[in-house]
């Protein structure tokens, strides 16, 4: 439903700013995403799943395992 997609939207902005606050020159750590987003109001598995998102849209890669960058 729209209420279900405009938090998802919402996630996903939130995740994009995190990645890219945290990357630097050689990206976020994937775990510092999580650490940084998930918390009482997204669980681990909802930041996981945004991050897929976000990655699907090509907003977000990972150019090594665990490590990620914004395009």
């Amino acid at each position: 439903d729209a209420a279900a997609e405009a938090a998802q939207e919402a996630l996903d902005t939130t995740i994009l700013a995190a990645v890219q606050k945290l990357e630097g020159q050689k990206g976020a750590k994937w775990d510092d995403v999580l650490k940084a987003c998930s918390g009482a109001s997204s669980s681990a598995e909802s930041v996981e799943e945004a991050l897929n998102r976000l990655m699907d849209k090509g907003l977000v890669y990972e150019p090594t395992l665990g490590v990620l960058k914004t395009t």
